[in-house]
């Protein structure tokens, strides 16, 4: 099994969704899942999962461009099992978020605590750029780098960054 498979099965099993992710008809039960929700927009009943993908996994020091095809090869082919699928993709920052944060830190006498939290940001705003780009049919929102502002998802990927310091 390649690491992007492990990645997202791992995911889905934290959510108790391993056994759908693998084809599967049983699905583990988890009270707080929700895996069914209707849709007023599309009129149709909608599954939408939240993963989290880690920057280190996507560019441990750069990307990981064998890792990356793998994970949106996976994706794809599990959104392609049931139309009704979508996916949120949450993109952290990684070996490049670590290396400026280093530069800035190096940089000053006193580093500040926001400063560094915004390279880091800016890290992962860079990496849910590349994954949203392996999307773009099915992506037609730009990143999203505030939650606060999505009204509709149209679209059966979105892909979000880091939004402000502390969250």
């Amino acid at each position: 099994m390649k690491r992007s498979d492990w990645a997202l099965l791992y995911a889905l099993s934290a959510r108790g969704y391993l056994g759908e992710a693998l084809g599967g008809k049983r699905r583990v039960y988890r009270p707080e899942a929700r895996p069914v929700q209707w849709d007023p927009i599309r009129r149709r009943n909608t599954m939408t999962k939240v993963l989290s993908l880690g920057g280190s996994i996507v560019a441990p020091e750069q990307p990981d461009v064998p890792f990356i095809k793998g994970f949106a090869a996976m994706a794809r082919r599990w959104l392609a099992g049931d139309p009704v699928r979508r996916i949120i993709i949450v993109v952290g920052g990684g070996g490049p978020a670590r290396a400026w944060q280093k530069a800035y830190r190096d940089s000053v006498d006193a580093p500040d605590a926001d400063a560094q939290d915004w390279i880091g940001i800016m890290a992962t705003r860079l990496n849910a750029q590349l994954v949203r780009s392996l999307f773009l049919e099915l992506c037609p929102h730009d990143v999203v780098t505030d939650p606060t502002g999505v009204s509709v998802f149209g679209g059966r990927v979105l892909v979000a960054s880091g939004w402000k310091p502390g969250f």
